[in-house]
């Protein structure tokens, strides 16, 4: 089969969208520090959505990111949300199995460190949406929520006590969505 390009940027003779190949792939990323009081309900971490419009209704969203937080606590959860045309969903597969009072989420319990602690603890994040079924924006926000009854802070690329040291180091968090053709 021949593959012809015209002028007018057009190609024909070509399957462009084979099975596994990569379409697109849009990414956001926060490099300065953070500090969010993480409420004890759901609550967007500002800075960390991805925004991609899919190709194709029926491809693969892979979501892959690195977050890097301190967090003086043990009882956090975080997940990853889908918002389409302003309805916010979970996609299937992205939450834990949850029975009796335990909280469903993407990364169990998350983070633990201690006061005196100039820790970063990196959250890698690798997960695929296959029922978004859109060719509409779709954003994807990390979110985190504190089981407490009063909100905690949690820090994002750097360290809790952030100390003004060669030691006490600065982070990149980054959340990256790649369209894959099904």
């Amino acid at each position: 089969m021949a593959i012809t390009f015209h002028p007018d940027g057009s190609i024909t003779g070509a399957k462009m969208h084979q099975t596994g190949m990569v379409l697109q792939v849009v990414e956001a990323k926060i490099t300065s520090p953070i500090t969010l009081n993480v409420p004890t309900s759901w609550g967007d971490v500002s800075g960390l959505a991805v925004t991609i419009s899919p190709t194709l209704s029926n491809s693969r969203i892979l979501l892959t990111g690195m977050i890097n937080h301190s967090y003086v606590d043990q009882h956090i959860g975080a997940r990853v949300v889908r918002v389409i045309g302003g309805s916010q969903t979970i996609p299937t597969g992205w939450l834990g199995d949850g029975s009796g009072s335990r909280t469903q989420t993407l990364t169990g319990n998350w983070g633990f460190s201690t006061e005196a602690n100039d820790g970063n603890e990196p959250l890698n994040i690798n997960i695929i949406d296959t029922d978004h079924n859109t060719t509409s924006a779709i954003t994807y926000k990390f979110q985190m929520y504190e089981y407490s009854s009063s909100s905690q802070e949690a820090h994002f690329n750097r360290s809790h006590n952030d100390t003004n040291a060669a030691y006490s180091y600065r982070g990149v968090s980054t959340l990256i969505a790649t369209e894959i053709a099904a």
